[in-house]
């Protein structure tokens, strides 16, 4: 059900948090429990959160008949007509209209699998369009006329859309780094520009363009000829690591959903993670290890995470700027606005109650402006006005509509949550939503549920792997320095021994000490290890940035399998990889990755050394040691980075 926020949080209120947590934890059944002597410490005294001994989940694995793509949210749109809503369903394929007024779906469209339609806008005429992700194509018809359904083909990998009602057309950011531009009325592009690689919503404003990329959460602002004119990054700010106390820095990363207010602020739905050095300790738990000791989640019972955070951004016309980090939210995979400022969050990486989770876990909040506009960032994290903590179902799009209600998307079972959101004046207690089933099979699946979920610490798998991929980021280890978050797209069954010391030999040991020890999750029995790992290398790259037959690839190609360059030695086979780890001059000894899909993947390198991939030529990132490469002029190494970019 829906309840309200009172207050903020002080250190002693932080401490009543935990004596109501310990009660909790009681009274959620006997799986979690207090070590025996443990004791409630006097509400002055330091907080630290008990230690609590480590679960087995033999739960049975479930396959769904059909793979599920990985979550990337922002697929629910309320249309200009009151109580009607347009909701992608990427599980199913298919795009659903609702009348939540009537409560009733009133037209399902079916798609052929993997088509995977995402974000969604209506144009001027009531036309709505919808990017197929999986299709590469926009599908726009009359909501009144729905089977009238036009699709055309725009660019490999579509991931926003934007209406200009100046001109009547459609701007589609596309991942591979490109803006296609096509008339709402029907026909094909019209115009095609190059962008950055990585780009994901789009917003208009007059003949001004506003994109956001993904990984890097970096704002670009375009002028009429689709020039960049401002880059900006979300600022970094200081917060609370894992419960304690003191302040550390944490950069943004993982521009999730970006929306536009009507006064033209940019709110953005975002990641954040930690620029400390992180202490992994040692290796491999056993059942009594207590999971107070895991280094990359949380230990607030309420609190904003561990190494990563989720967070809003408030980008305003006037170049100010406000960032809060949102309690108990993992993955917010999509935002919107309000009439009144409000702002809602969904979060896709819900806790599922195995057990007890040690600390909340939301999938759906409401900020009220103020809230997000009065503290300072990391101190502390900010909770929600109004909060849904009923449902365990991962929630993936939110909207208000005309009326200012509140709709949530879930994605399994499919369904539509609609609230009548409480004034300031209102008790803090409401009554459930209404829930309008939107039908079809279940497509719940075991590893898709096991990659996607808050497993206990405020961290799923997908919060440094979003969409089956990586997170941009380079993070810094006690043990062993930097370390580039590796991808998960090129299919890595067969790249065995895993992780970029080769220190895990299967998927068995990489969940025991990832998903359990780390990240304080539960230990997963064989056939749920074996559900993850089948979904985990079911992930495929993305599309090639450079067509295989453009001249300066085919030089490229030529020189990168020449045996004089030294390239084939390490990157060969179907995954241009190997299994082996090697010295490329950093001192150390690391895993050679595939090089499928390497083009978006920057910073590169085990150690982010490199920012392009012309980068990596350099001496500083390798030079000579790493293939033989010092003797080639610019022209060859830029053949090179093209034949990298066609991989």
């Amino acid at each position: 059900m829906l309840t309200a926020r009172i207050g903020g949080k002080t250190q002693r209120e932080r401490g009543a948090r935990w004596l109501f947590g310990i009660a909790a934890l009681l009274s959620l059944g006997g799986c979690r429990s207090l070590p025996q002597g443990a004791a409630i410490a006097d509400e002055d005294e330091p907080k630290e959160m008990p230690s609590l001994p480590i679960l087995k989940d033999d739960r049975a694995a479930i396959r769904a008949a059909t793979r599920p793509p990985a979550i990337s949210g922002g697929t629910l749109l309320a249309l200009r007509s009151r109580g009607r809503v347009s909701v992608s369903d990427p599980d199913r394929s298919r795009i659903v209209v609702a009348n939540i007024d009537a409560m009733r779906v009133e037209a399902t469209l079916e798609l052929e699998p993997f088509t995977e339609p995402g974000r969604a806008v209506e144009d001027g005429a009531g036309r709505l369009h919808v990017v197929l992700r999986g299709a590469g194509e926009i599908a726009s018809f009359d909501p009144a006329s729905p089977r009238a359904l036009e699709r055309r083909h725009v660019c490999e990998t579509p991931r926003g859309i934007a209406y200009v009602a100046a001109n009547d057309s459609l701007i589609v950011a596309c991942e591979q780094g490109k803006l296609a531009e096509i008339p709402a009325s029907g026909g094909a592009p019209v115009r095609v520009t190059a962008v950055d690689v990585d780009v994901r919503d789009v917003i208009a404003s007059g003949e001004k363009l506003t994109l956001t990329r993904f990984r890097s959460a970096e704002v670009l602002d375009l002028d009429a000829t689709r020039s960049v004119v401002n880059r900006r990054v979300l600022p970094s700010v200081l917060g609370v690591l894992s419960g304690i106390e003191e302040q550390v820095p944490f950069d943004a990363s993982v521009a999730w959903r970006a929306v536009v207010e009507k006064d033209g602020s940019l709110v953005i739905a975002h990641q954040r993670g930690t620029r400390e050095s992180i202490g992994v300790g040692g290796k491999h738990p056993s059942p009594d290890q207590p999971i107070a000791d895991s280094p990359y989640a949380g230990s607030d019972l309420s609190g904003c995470g561990g190494v990563v955070h989720s967070a809003i951004t408030i980008l305003r016309p006037n170049g100010t700027t406000t960032t809060r980090e949102l309690e108990g939210m993992t993955l917010p995979v999509d935002v919107a606005t309000a009439a009144d400022g409000s702002v809602a969050v969904a979060a896709a990486g819900v806790h599922d109650r195995f057990g007890a989770a040690p600390r909340r876990s939301l999938s759906v909040a409401v900020y009220r402006r103020a809230s997000l506009e009065s503290g300072v960032s990391g101190q502390p994290c900010v909770s929600p006005d109004v909060l849904e903590d009923a449902a365990a179902s991962a929630v993936i799009g939110v909207a208000f509509d005309a009326g200012g209600r509140l709709v949530a998307q879930t994605r399994e079972p499919a369904t539509l949550r609609i609230y009548d959101l409480p004034q300031a004046t209102q008790p803090p207690l409401l009554g459930g939503p209404r829930v309008l089933s939107l039908g079809g099979a279940s497509a719940f699946d075991t590893g898709h549920e096991l990659f996607h979920r808050d497993v206990g610490g405020g961290l799923a798998c997908a919060s440094c792997h979003p969409e089956g991929t990586e997170d941009g980021r380079v993070w810094k280890f006690s043990d062993v320095g930097l370390r580039r978050t590796q991808s998960l797209e090129v299919g890595i069954g067969p790249t065995a021994p895993y992780h970029w010391d080769g220190s895990l030999p299967d998927m068995v040991e990489l969940t025991s000490e990832i998903l359990t020890r780390r990240m304080r999750g539960p230990e997963e029995s064989a056939e749920r290890v074996q559900a993850l790992a089948d979904y985990v290398f079911g992930f495929s790259p993305r599309p090639p940035l450079r067509a295989a037959d453009d001249a300066a690839v085919l030089r490229g190609k030529s020189l990168f399998e020449s045996p004089g360059a030294g390239c084939i030695a390490c990157h060969h086979g179907e995954k241009l990889g190997s299994n082996s780890n090697v010295d490329v001059g950093k001192g150390s000894s690391t895993q050679v990755p595939s090089l499928l899909a390497v083009g978006y993947r920057a910073p590169f390198m085990h150690d982010g050394c490199a920012l392009t991939l012309r980068d990596r030529f350099d001496p500083l990132c390798g030079g000579s040691a790493h293939g033989a490469t010092s003797n080639l002029d610019e022209p060859a190494i830029l053949d090179l980075v093209a034949y990298l970019e066609s991989l």
